[in-house]
Parts: C-alpha cells; sequence; structure tokens
C-alpha cells in the first residue's frame, strides 16, 4: 500500500516529539561536556602542580584526595554523557521506525513506543546522575 499524503502528514506530527526532544537533549549534552572538560582540566592543573613540586617530596593526601574527587566526578559525567548519546539514539531510532511503519507498511505497534521510552529511561537516569555531582 503506497503512503497517502495524510498518512505521510500524521507520521510526521507523530515525530515531532522526539524531534524536539533530541534538540533538547543535544543542549543538555553540550553542557554537560562543558562540566566534563572543566573536570579534565583541573585534573590536568592537579598533575601539572604535583610533577612540578620538588621531585624528592611524595604527593600529598589533599592532592590524593582532590584527584579521588576529580576522576570520581569524570567516571560520574561520562556516564552521563554516554546515557545522554544512548537517548539520542533511542529517539532518533524511534523516529526512523515512525516512518519505516508508513512508509513500507510495516506494523510496529510495541516496538515504537518501547524504543522511545528506553530513550525517556536513558534520560532521566542521566540527569538523576549529573544531578548527583556536586
Amino acid at each position: 500500500m503506497d503512503p497517502t499524503s495524510s498518512d505521510v502528514i500524521k507520521s510526521m506530527s507523530t515525530a515531532l516529539a522526539p524531534a524536539f526532544l533530541i534538540s533538547g537533549v543535544g543542549v543538555l549534552l553540550g553542557s554537560m561536556n562543558v562540566r566534563y572538560g572543566r573536570v579534565i582540566d583541573r585534573t590536568r592543573h592537579v598533575l601539572t602542580e604535583a610533577r612540578n613540586r620538588s621531585a624528592d617530596s611524595p604527593r600529598s593526601s589533599e592532592t590524593d584526595a582532590e584527584l579521588r574527587t576529580l576522576y570520581g566526578r569524570a567516571r560520574v559525567l561520562r556516564l552521563t554523557v554516554i546515557l545522554a548519546v544512548g537517548s539520542i539514539f533511542s529517539l532518533a531510532l524511534s523516529i526512523f521506525l515512525i516512518f519505516t511503519n508508513i512508509v513500507w507498511n510495516v506494523a510496529l505497534p510495541y516496538v515504537i513506543p518501547s524504543v522511545f521510552m528506553i530513550g525517556l529511561i536513558f534520560l532521566i537516569i542521566s540527569l538523576l546522575f549529573s544531578s548527583k555531582i556536586s
């Protein structure tokens, strides 16, 4: 069955929600990347300061504690970025499946909402981890 123009319009309006959500997650992803970059820059600065001290003196416990904190933040931020990218992938896949459903008449009644929900779950988990970072 060939898709009619009303079918295409319906699928395009259905695909708007994931498309706007992708745009919003992209902005969040940019913010997360900036935060991740700051943590990496601070880690490099702390390591450079530790190396510039005399070679005889060992690293102080404060430096070790700060590095542990920074590594922990970097790990959490990396996870938030990965989850946000997974969310974007799932949302883009749901848009693809919406159009696959209309163009090739492939019935996917539970797959499309499931993929969309997976994208939302990735986004929620990403935001939860992002809020844990102080």
